[in-house]
């Protein structure tokens, strides 16, 4: 037989010979264990220590490094005993198409888990950053609960619990689901705590928070804000003296629908804030206020051309004089470009102020129509 040379290899604790062919063995006494039993905490069990620092590379297909639990402690874990130690506990990283980390859970646990357990750790419990084009987190969950769950549990954090940075062009948060659910849902369950349940900030010149519906034939509300307190819904400020209030823009149809309420203009008094209330009607229309002096006991109007514009002056209009001196005035001639105001006795050179008032163009036929989607936000009487 032919003689062969053995040298010792280690491998997870178990003491292997490697020969070659034609050599004659070295020793003839075992091979020392590569692990030896240590003396560990109380929450992790070994039959020995694999000699440490570990750092090779792997260019098969398989798993490179691989471990299956099938008691019931973890299958791995990481940890720094130095509390100077600034690195990482546990790396990942790939220079390939693939995920750093993946966590998948087929039972009824979380696929990924981040806790930070000190009061006094000011840190982030979860920090994520992308220096490319892509998502810096994506959860995905094909179960029945949520993708991402984000938790602050102590009540003397002013910290965000979930904090998103956007520094390019691209969104900081996106929520996108395919099924019935939410999109996006933020619940704060104490009522008596302050700051808001969200808060949309820009300190740039982008808006702070943007609805829409891209689906044409959708019968949702693009925003639906609701209330069970004693406060507005809705609260719009524009702090700046050349800001602006509520901008609302339609290709048609209803525009600003008040149920059960009133259209106010508020302004300042010597007694206070007051509430001057908007004057509504029947039909949808516009209107044009002016004044006018008689010439030899007549005067011809012409409507302003920009105002002509924006109403219908085809459709029979509404004029309104009042003299303003001893005369009795009427209107005749009401044209399309204007009317004549003529006197029937007294001062043929008095004064007057007429109110006209015509059909919006685009919206001449609308007379009190149906609201249907208010039928149950109103009472009949």
């Amino acid at each position: 037989m032919t003689a062969r040379s053995c040298r010792p290899w280690l491998l997870l604790g178990l003491a292997l010979l490697a020969c070659e062919e034609g050599e004659t063995p070295a020793t003839t006494e075992p091979a020392t264990p590569a692990l030896a039993s240590a003396e560990m905490s109380p929450d992790v069990t070994l039959q020995g220590t694999i000699a440490l620092p570990i750092n090779q590379s792997f260019s098969g297909t398989g798993v490179a490094f691989g471990i299956t639990q099938t008691g019931t402690g973890p299958a791995g874990s990481f940890k720094i005993g130095n509390s100077a130690n600034s690195q990482d506990a546990f790396l990942g990283r790939t220079t390939g198409t693939g995920n750093a980390v993946h966590g998948v859970a087929t039972g009824n646990g979380t696929a990924a888990k981040f806790e930070n357990t000190s009061s006094t750790n000011g840190g982030n419990t979860l920090y994520a950053f992308s220096a490319g084009a892509g998502n810096t987190i994506s959860a995905v969950s094909t179960g029945t609960g949520p993708a991402g769950l984000f938790i602050t549990t102590s009540t003397s954090s002013s910290a965000a619990t979930l904090s998103a940075q956007q520094a390019g062009t691209g969104t900081a948060v996106r929520g996108l689901t395919t099924g019935s659910g939410n999109a996006g849902y933020f619940e704060k369950a104490s009522g008596t705590s302050g700051g808001a349940t969200l808060l949309a900030r820009s300190r740039g010149i982008t808006t702070a928070a943007n609805f829409v519906i891209n689906n044409p034939s959708s019968f949702a509300d693009a925003a639906f804000i609701y209330t069970d307190g004693t406060a507005w819904a809705g609260h719009f400020v524009a702090a700046s003296a050349t800001g602006k209030g509520v901008f609302i823009e339609t290709r048609g149809g209803a525009g600003l629908q008040v149920v059960g309420g009133s259209k106010n203009a508020v302004v300042g008094t010597l007694t206070g804030a007051r509430a001057l209330y908007t004057e509504e009607s029947t039909e949808v229309w516009f209107t044009d206020y002016g004044f006018g002096r008689l010439d030899h006991g007549r005067a011809h109007i012409l409507l302003d051309p920009v105002f002509a514009q924006t109403i219908d002056p085809a459709e029979p209009y509404h004029v309104f004089v009042q003299a303003y001196g001893d005369a009795e005035i009427y209107v005749t001639d009401r044209t399309p470009t204007g009317f004549v105001v003529q006197l029937r006795g007294g001062d043929p050179a008095v004064e007057f102020s007429y109110r006209l008032v015509a059909k919006r163009l685009g919206f001449e036929g609308q007379r009190l129509e149906r609201a249907p989607w208010a039928d149950g936000s109103v009472d009949a009487h």
